[in-house]
C-alpha cells in the first residue's frame, strides 16, 4: 500500500460530521485548485475537461510513437539495401571487379552493378 493513512478516533457522543468538517476547514485534507485546461486540438484551442486532456495527450503520443516507429523503419530499410550491395560484393568481388573495368564511366558501370 502506497501513502500514508490517518486515524482519527472520537470520544463517544461527539458529532463525527463536524469533525470530519473541521479537519477539511483548519487542514489541507481537502484542497480545491481552480484549472484553466485548454489545449490544441487540430490547431485549434478549446477548453478541455480532464478526461478530455487525458485522451488528446494519449492520442498525441500513440501517433508520436507511430511517427518515430515509421521514421526507423524508413532507416533500416535504407541500411538493409546499403548491406545487401555489400553481401553481393563480398560473395562475387571478381565479378564486380570485370564488370566495372567494362564498363565505359561511372553512371554506365552502377546501373551493370544495379
Amino acid at each position: 500500500r502506497d501513502g500514508m493513512r490517518v486515524v482519527v478516533e472520537i470520544r463517544r457522543g461527539t458529532d463525527a460530521d463536524f469533525v470530519r468538517e473541521q479537519l477539511y476547514a483548519r487542514t489541507k485534507l481537502q484542497t480545491r485548485v481552480s484549472v484553466n485546461l485548454v489545449g490544441l486540438v487540430g490547431r485549434e484551442p478549446k477548453i478541455l475537461s480532464l478526461m478530455d486532456i487525458m485522451r488528446e495527450f494519449l492520442a498525441f503520443r500513440c501517433e508520436s510513437i507511430e511517427r518515430r516507429a515509421r521514421h526507423e523503419l524508413q532507416k533500416a530499410s535504407s541500411r538493409l539495401h546499403v548491406v545487401e550491395g555489400y553481401l553481393a560484393v563480398q560473395a562475387a568481388p571478381d565479378a564486380v571487379v570485370a564488370t566495372i573495368r567494362a564498363a565505359k564511366d561511372g553512371p554506365d558501370a552502377q546501373a551493370a552493378l544495379q
